[in-house]
């Protein structure tokens, strides 16, 4: 089986999310072959659900701290992405289900982390990622973990949010590097110190990043190596380059893409 692989580096939020969606558009309606893009963020950045309110969040907070907010093409509750690694799918759906995509990508996910040495498993929690989305209170992501996700000790270490558009899947997430995830609770509008520190603590109770799985430091680079891997031998991968009209009709000018 033959994917495109793309990794951009460390791009803004907005241009990080204007690839995502070109991506899909792309691939839906030139029918090329799935990718798999690996990227981080530059500077620090909230993304929300696509339904998500945006008056969650404190602008001038988010200013002073030199955070970003940007909105997703796909559900879900908000992440900080700061210290993480991030993986786009995009992926032509061919009549299988979304549930089998979201399966087969996160078993890829879960052999390069377990390759990064970390001892992850699926959830086998019952809830499906709508239903957790829309059953629960809290804004953000990393607070519980929907059926198939990967944890680490009944934490959770990637997030993950899926949308079908036209004939094609977009799924992207995030893998945890470091704790930096938690100051999203600092950032929350008409929020009290105690209710900062009680979201704080939900988070540290059910998320986890690969430092404090792994007791050391974890690089972008390490990362995304073991996570490239895990596509290749889970799936049957070979990976090529993306085609000349992807590259082509890239929404942002990338100094590092291959």
């Amino acid at each position: 089986m033959t994917w495109a692989f793309l990794q951009t580096g460390f791009l803004r939020g907005e241009n990080n999310m204007l690839i995502d969606s070109f991506l899909a558009r792309h691939i839906n309606d030139n029918e090329e072959s799935p990718i798999l893009r690996l990227y981080g963020w530059n500077p620090p950045a909230i993304s929300i659900g696509y339904n998500q309110s945006l008056i969650e969040f404190d602008p001038d907070k988010l200013q002073q701290e030199g955070i970003d907010l940007v909105r997703r093409p796909t559900g879900g509750r908000a992440i900080l992405h700061w210290n993480e690694l991030t993986y786009c799918v995009v992926i032509p759906h061919h009549r299988v289900s979304l549930h089998e995509i979201y399966h087969q990508i996160n078993n890829a996910l879960l052999a390069g982390v377990q390759l990064l040495g970390i001892n992850a498993e699926l959830t086998s929690a019952s809830n499906s990622t709508r239903e957790l989305y829309f059953e629960s209170s809290s804004p953000a992501c990393f607070s519980s973990s929907a059926k198939s996700e990967i944890q680490y000790r009944n934490r959770k270490l990637i997030g993950s949010a899926q949308r079908r558009l036209g004939n094609v899947v977009l799924q992207h997430g995030s893998l945890l590097l470091g704790p930096q995830h938690l100051q999203i609770s600092s950032l929350m509008a008409n929020s009290s110190i105690g209710q900062q520190n009680e979201m704080r603590q939900h988070l540290i109770e059910h998320a986890i990043d690969a430092e404090t799985a792994l007791q050391r430091t974890v690089t972008f680079e390490e990362a995304a190596f073991c996570i490239q891997k895990g596509f290749e031998n889970t799936l049957g991968i070979q990976f090529i380059e993306p085609s000349q009209s992807l590259l082509e009709g890239l929404p942002v000018q990338l100094e590092y893409a291959k």
